[in-house]
């Protein structure tokens, strides 16, 4: 069994199931195994490959002979998300997702690129493909996938999370965590900041002047004397103006971690390090409910009745379309952790949470039980059963 692995990001699902590979074949499995990743040189100075070294050579990404190494190696499954190859150069496409978001995800407007693609690809998806696959984190996500991704049931797989496996049961501890971070005791409590930029500004509707708010949130984190991890996307998404800004507030705290999504691409090492994790509703606060960190849901739209924004990413920066207005695929009360829309409630739910940090593991394990139905430890292994049995009968299970 041949598999190629072609992220945008090696990390989160895709991570877990190419470490899961990788470790199948050091155990003697018959199977060809390859990984691409945008610059290799980079990525191979990346704490958690230091510390859990993919050993099969890793691919580079870019240029635009990459298509035909992957034609070369031809797979029998490629594993991509968000990003695909302009042309088929493999047998069967495996579509794992960034993660569990609360964002409705539109045929026509979110998946209109994807369908297109996947049209040319695989023949569309909107009715059974014999080629292809989508990874769904529950029923919840499946019947969504169909009903407003326009994927046919037949092309989603009801398979959990697969990052789930390495959350329960992390490969490393914190403690070969903690040499990769410039704290001066990492013994202290640590609060992960993971802000997504498809909100806009993080507090950008909420009844405050934002400079003010993330200078009060971070101070009184230095006051509390716990560790931060401030996580954000990568550069390009942040106007130089708003990203000079976020910067100047982490200098002026000894006890902030500044780093972008971009240059520190993996996320596994800050969700072992982080007791509480902070977040305007990026796929990374669910990592918190597999940890057992307490969560804290910053409501992007505050106290707000105004329509919700859908912000793109277009000719290089972050562009407000105006065609349509972002829609919830659940409401944001819907989380497995606290719900902040006000600075009152941010500054209590920190409080919360920073004094118990397994405040919210009852929640947590409720929202994992309705939505994500990932509580095995298994669910690598079973979508390599899946894949097994495809790939020994020649036809996609049903």
């Amino acid at each position: 069994m041949k598999l190629f692995f072609s992220p945008t990001t090696l990390q989160g699902d895709i991570w877990a199931l190419a470490w899961y590979y990788q470790q199948r074949l050091e155990a003697g499995d018959d199977i060809d195994l390859a990984i691409s990743v945008d610059n290799v040189k980079s990525y191979l100075e990346n704490p958690l490959q230091k510390i859990l070294p993919f050993s099969v050579p890793l691919i580079e990404r870019t240029g635009w002979l990459f298509q035909n190494k992957i034609k070369s190696f031809n797979p029998d499954f490629l594993f991509c998300d968000n990003h695909l190859p302009s042309r088929k150069v493999f047998q069967n496409l495996v579509y794992l997702w960034h993660g569990f978001g609360w964002k409705e995800q539109r045929a026509d407007i979110e998946f209109n690129t994807v369908h297109s693609d996947l049209d040319s690809l695989v023949g569309g998806v909107k009715n059974p493909s014999p080629n292809f696959i989508h990874q769904c984190y529950g029923n919840f996500e499946l019947q969504h996938r169909v009903e407003f991704t326009q994927f046919h049931e037949s092309n989603c797989l009801n398979m959990g999370m697969l990052y789930a496996d390495y959350l329960l049961n992390p490969p490393v501890t914190r403690a070969q965590a903690a040499e990769f971070y410039p704290f001066k005791d990492a013994t202290r409590p640590c609060v992960l900041l993971g802000f997504t930029w498809g909100f806009g500004r993080v507090f950008e509707r909420w009844d405050v002047q934002e400079v003010e708010l993330i200078d009060r949130l971070l101070k009184y984190l230095a006051d509390r004397e716990v560790n931060v991890i401030f996580r954000l996307h990568d550069r390009k998404r942040y106007e130089p103006e708003y990203q000079k800004m976020l910067e100047n507030a982490a200098n002026r705290y000894g006890n902030v971690f500044l780093k972008y999504k971009d240059h520190e691409m993996d996320n596994l090492l800050d969700v072992v390090m982080s007791d509480v994790i902070v977040s305007n509703f990026s796929g990374i606060i669910v990592y918190a409910y597999f940890t057992g960190a307490a969560s804290i849901h910053i409501n992007p739209m505050g106290l707000s009745d105004e329509s919700h924004p859908l912000y793109r990413f277009k000719r290089g920066k972050q562009v407000l379309d105006t065609r349509a207005s972002y829609m919830w695929k659940m409401p944001p009360e819907e989380n497995g952790g606290m719900l902040a829309s006000c600075e009152e409630e941010l500054f209590a739910s920190l409080e919360k949470a920073i004094d118990n940090p397994s405040c919210c593991q009852e929640i947590s394990r409720e929202f994992n039980k309705k939505y994500m139905e990932t509580t095995d430890g298994n669910r690598c292994s079973s979508l390599d059963g899946y894949l097994r049995s495809w790939h020994s009968s020649g036809q996609k299970p049903v």
